[in-house]
């Protein structure tokens, strides 16, 4: 009996290491198009993989919090900002003291592709009808901050997840003010 537990630990034990080294994966901005399930093919329990993105009221609190812990202050949700030729901008966050803020262009195309990654003003003419932001506002754009699930749990181990993309969002918004104040 002894012999049959100890061959058991032995055998379960390295499946188990399998099965959990892609949740213990570091998936960040530079690599979470790769593990798209498209790609992976992984094993899931669940039917059929969902996709979403994330919407504003996801990404509002995320980026009041960076800003915050940034050491931004007067933060304003969905502020008026003026441009050339009376034309008003709405910010998804803008933070008056400091005159710095993040557009959030809402809008995604059905499949992701890997190549909007590299250009985060993709739909900004068709959203905003402008071809540029000005320079203390940057562009936050949904198509990039994706992510999957399917109806059952245990499979996030396998999948980008919400949690994953909200992290990757904080990278992204960290990465945009710490370029502002250099």
């Amino acid at each position: 009996m002894r012999v049959f537990i100890f061959c058991s630990i032995l055998f379960i034990f390295p499946l188990c290491l399998c099965a959990q080294k892609h949740s213990a994966t570091k998936i960040d901005g530079n690599n979470y198009y790769e593990y798209m399930a498209e790609n992976t093919k992984p094993p899931l329990k669940g039917g059929i993989v969902n996709m979403n993105w994330l919407r504003p009221a996801d990404v509002i609190p995320i980026i009041k919090d960076e800003m915050h812990k940034a050491g931004y202050g007067s933060l304003k949700i969905n502020y008026n900002y003026k441009l050339p030729a009376d034309k008003v901008l709405r910010i998804t966050v803008y933070s008056e003291k400091e005159s710095i803020g993040f557009y959030y262009i809402d809008t995604h195309r059905a499949t992701p592709l890997k190549s909007d990654r590299k250009n985060p003003g993709l739909y900004l003419k068709d959203v905003a009808q402008l071809d540029v932001l000005p320079k203390n506002i940057f562009p936050l754009n949904e198509n990039v901050y994706w992510y999957e699930y399917t109806d059952v749990k245990r499979d996030d181990r396998y999948l980008v997840t919400k949690k994953i993309i909200e992290n990757i969002l904080r990278q992204d918004i960290r990465a945009y003010l710490i370029k502002y104040k250099h």
